[in-house]
């Protein structure tokens, strides 16, 4: 583990990080595959760790994935997560992508608009 270690922080440490940190870390540095599996790992055992949940629904993004982003991100708001925090993540993720908000929080937006699960034909990217 030193090695992902000195891969986060540029030199090495005393201790290991944990599947949150890792997954955070993985994010950072643009591997969202790898973040996603780590944030899984951790979502297993701190099933209410709603920034959690916001992390996986980015990494679902990044992976097409926009129903199960939509369900982690309504997830992260039910954990506590600060809604307006995790739309901005969101959003930025979305546009990354090449995807259109309303694809994931629906018409209406908002907290509403984000309790519609996205109908897998809808998961397209804009042109």
């Amino acid at each position: 583990m030193s090695d992902w270690n000195e891969y986060i922080l540029g030199r090495p440490i005393d201790f290991e990080l944990s599947a949150r940190e890792r997954a955070f870390g993985r994010a950072l540095a643009g591997d969202f595959h790898g973040a996603r599996g780590e944030i899984e790992a951790h979502l297993r055992d701190a099933p209410s760790d709603g920034d959690a949940y916001c992390l996986h629904a980015v990494t679902l993004i990044h992976a097409g994935e926009l129903t199960g982003a939509c369900s982690a991100f309504r997830r992260a708001v039910h954990c506590g997560s600060d809604e307006r925090h995790a739309r901005t993540q969101l959003d930025g993720a979305l546009k990354r992508c090449g995807y259109r908000a309303e694809q994931l929080y629906g018409a209406e937006g908002g907290r509403a608009g984000a309790r519609a699960a996205v109908p897998a034909g809808e998961a397209t990217r804009t042109p």
